[in-house]
């Protein structure tokens, strides 16, 4: 959980305030994290109501550690995170102090690199992983503050203690047995296994440089990987914008034939129309970990779009309901079933149009949304993350990329109106951001953002061949930079690893 020294500080902090606000005891422990570079002496709180007597069993260690796999059961086995090692050294005729390790709890744990730098490390046989909480315990099991006098001494217990047998260890894990709990995981442990049996291939530099083969081979990719490769070079970039636009053209192709898919750019391009809504979310997560491990009846929620959302600037709406009508989107009519919608979105929205095609008995749906400025304030004005994300002719934009290729949504604390959205939404809802495991930078809720020079928001050229009008500011795109826009997503943030976070006082056990 803890990745450097700066974040274990951060965690001592945040653990002490929380003791602070809710008036508990605390308990020096020692903290051994996977990535820091030292022993860290934190405050650990203890449980409310055992504070005269504490045992180890009483202390939180969840401040620290992964120690719930499953936060929604009631009922947790202590047994798998606590190792009582008894009294080291083991001397009958020195007064001892016995010790309790809590270690942490995760599927894919980090190679714990601070145990190797300890003296008689070269012992161990193997990896040790994960993070540890060394707790002191007198004779009647009472804790005990550690200090700095007793580093050593925990440095040689966990390298000697049973010859750090019982230290966690992932390596005597198959990858059949990963799979068990996550399939996309199970296929990354199995070619990882195969890739270490293999030679080095010696051709790779001539078979990756064959557009051809890089096209095969994104086809499989999500996002961030199609991203990665368009950071490579020039020839990188080009074969990321081919797969994005073939990308696009699936997304779209239930509303829009993909031999009218370069006519439907042109109108995007004339108009200065953008894609919202569920099918500019469909393209970010195309091959995303959470799909590939989701079950076969619930997998349409997050592939199928049940309409096509279009956002115009001012007077453009006229000209693009014309040209849908000539693809058979005969039937229009203002969007009575999206009230709330408009209540939410009155400010930066002016009309709401909703075109029906039935093929077949099959019937496809167009929503037409008029902003009253910039089509990027509609976009921002979402309540839930998950629809902070635009498509242009030449351009995709998402303001919180860190979420794109996930299936949870942050929720809105500030907007009386949520958008109104379908039963089956492609995406699960999150009251905060409590759950994020990484400082939330750039793309913080509760800080105020503004479009132009904003470091938050991703944005990816895929078609270079349109020309574009020129940015009032040379480091902002045109785009962001048409109308200075500030927004703000939620009130607070609950993210202990962020600069802004704030604790939740409302009788919640924090995290």
């Amino acid at each position: 959980m803890i990745s450097n020294d700066a974040l274990a500080k951060q965690m001592a902090f945040e653990a002490i305030r929380h003791a602070q606000c809710n008036r508990l005891s605390t308990v020096k422990c020692a903290l051994i994290a996977s990535q820091c570079s030292k022993i860290h002496i934190v405050q650990v709180p203890v449980d409310r109501g055992y504070d005269l007597s504490p045992r180890a069993i009483d202390l939180d260690c969840s401040l620290f550690l992964h120690t719930w796999n499953a936060p929604e059961h009631l009922v947790m086995d202590l047994d798998e995170v606590m190792v009582d090692v008894g009294a080291y050294p083991n001397n009958p005729l020195a007064h001892t102090y016995r010790w309790t390790v809590v270690s942490s709890i995760h599927h894919m744990p980090k190679v714990n690199e601070l145990i190797r730098t300890f003296e008689g490390a070269d012992c161990l046989t193997r990896d040790v992983y994960g993070s540890f909480l060394v707790v002191k315990r007198d004779r009647n099991d009472i804790l005990c503050n550690v200090g700095v006098h007793d580093l050593g001494l925990i440095k040689s217990m966990l390298i000697n203690a049973s010859s750090g047998t019982w230290l966690p260890s992932v390596t005597a894990v198959s990858p059949e047995e990963i799979a068990c709990v996550s399939p996309s995981l199970g296929v990354v442990a199995t070619l990882s296994r195969a890739l270490n049996t293999v030679r080095q291939f010696e051709e790779a530099s001539l078979f990756y440089a064959i557009p051809e083969m890089r096209a095969i081979l994104l086809r499989y990719c999500d996002h961030f990987t199609v991203m990665a490769l368009s950071r490579v070079n020039q020839e990188g970039r080009r074969s990321a914008q081919v797969e994005i636009r073939a990308r696009l053209k699936m997304v779209v192709a239930p509303f829009v034939p993909s031999e009218r898919f370069a006519s439907f750019m042109n109108l995007l391009q004339i108009t200065g129309t953008i894609i919202i809504g569920s099918v500019a979310r469909r393209l970010f997560t195309i091959n995303s970990a959470f799909i590939q491990d989701i079950d076969e009846p619930e997998v349409k929620r997050y592939t199928t779009s049940a309409n096509l959302n279009l956002c115009t600037p001012p007077g453009k709406r006229d000209l693009v309901v014309r040209w849908l009508t000539n693809e058979k989107f005969l039937t229009w009519s203002p969007s009575g079933d999206r009230r709330q919608a408009a209540r939410g979105l009155e400010v930066v929205a002016s009309s709401f149009m909703t075109g029906c095609r039935d093929v077949k008995g099959s019937k496809h749906f167009v929503t037409v949304t008029e902003s009253r400025g910039s089509v990027l304030a509609v976009v921002l004005s979402s309540t839930y993350t998950a629809q902070t994300n635009a498509i242009s002719a030449t351009r995709l934009y998402c303001f919180y990329p860190n979420l794109i290729t996930s299936e949870f949504s942050l929720r809105s604390d500030i907007a009386k109106h949520h958008l109104h959205r379908r039963s089956s939404i492609g995406f699960k809802l999150q009251s905060s951001n409590r759950s994020w495991q990484a400082p939330c930078g750039p793309v913080c809720p509760a800080t105020t953002r503004k479009t132009i020079g904003d470091k938050g928001v991703a944005s990816f050229v895929w078609d270079p061949s349109v020309h574009v009008p020129q940015s009032r500011h040379e480091e902002t795109d045109y785009l962001l930079a048409q109308v200075s826009l500030r927004f703000r997503f939620s009130k607070v943030c609950r993210n202990m690893f962020c600069r802004n976070y704030e604790p939740d006082l409302r009788g919640r056990r924090a995290m």
